[in-house]
């Protein structure tokens, strides 16, 4: 990716520019912005065509910030969110407008020019529902980062509409997160808490076997099931051996694949509740 500020600074006029625009050396992807010899974008390309389109010192923020940290799996609205000194117009950006960004919030992923991971987190607190919050912060516990840039930043951003959100969901984690082993089983326990349904164990030992999801009381064990059509078919047999070991053990497993979890999500949480509703 280049903007034309950055190709006349590597020396280069507008005629040459233009010719190389016309010659399909260079694609336009947002106005001032092309990239370099193909079309073919990835989302990281996309994102950094963004920032450089809103400006000197824009960067990426908001839901794409925490993609990018890894916070957030979850696809945003298709605007591509970027946080700038001036607000600017233009198709596919939603851009956020701050006057005094400070230098401490902002960092460099992949390239790409992003809000700080606290940063992040504080402006998904304007936007977030509470249980998704939640998740971002669990995430960030996972990859082991530095709550104290957090706190530090809290404390220097009196006024700020997301900092009321970020308490009550920094007041709700652990000092452990929940033992998660696949995106998908990420994705349900998301699922679980915006539904507002009674919050599992997770990753625990039941009748000697390691199960996902646990609700003791309605004896409900819930398995995430990551694998394509194309699984071992003894592996199969062994997911059966292990559902019949808990049936025998006075639980009830029932398993979810990742396809159903991010394609029918409404259909998932309702047969859970409704698990949990009869085994109440």
């Amino acid at each position: 990716m280049v903007s034309v500020e950055e190709f006349l600074a590597l020396g280069y006029t507008e005629h040459r520019l233009r010719t190389f625009i016309e010659n399909g050396v260079l694609h336009r992807r947002f106005p001032g912005v092309y990239s370099v010899g193909h079309t073919r974008l990835t989302q990281k390309g996309v994102w950094l065509a963004a920032v450089l389109a809103c400006g000197e010192g824009a960067l990426l923020s908001h839901r794409d910030a925490g993609r990018l940290h890894g916070l957030l799996r979850s696809i945003g609205s298709g605007l591509i969110e970027v946080t700038a000194a001036v607000r600017h117009r233009l198709p596919g950006i939603r851009c956020h407008r701050t006057r005094n960004l400070d230098p401490r919030d902002a960092t460099v992923v992949d390239a790409i020019p992003v809000t700080s991971w606290a940063r992040t987190a504080l402006d998904l607190a304007t936007i977030l529902p509470g249980p998704r919050l939640r998740d971002a912060l669990e995430m960030a516990q996972r990859q082991e980062r530095d709550f104290s840039q957090l706190h530090a930043l809290m404390s220097r951003s009196n006024g700020h509409h997301g900092l009321g959100p970020l308490r009550a969901a920094l007041a709700e984690i652990d000092d452990t997160p929940p033992e998660l082993r696949s995106e998908a089983e990420v994705d349900l326990l998301a699922l679980i808490r915006e539904a507002g349904l009674p919050e599992p164990r997770t990753d625990v030992v039941i009748a000697g076997e390691l199960v996902d999801f646990h609700w003791p009381e309605q004896r409900l064990v819930v398995e995430v099931d990551g694998r394509t059509w194309h699984g071992l078919q003894r592996d199969m047999e062994t997911d059966r051996q292990k559902d019949v070991r808990l049936t025998l053990a006075g639980q009830r497993p029932v398993r979810y694949t990742k396809r159903r979890i991010a394609a029918e999500p409404a259909a998932v949480i309702a047969e859970i509740r409704t698990l949990l509703a009869v085994g109440a």
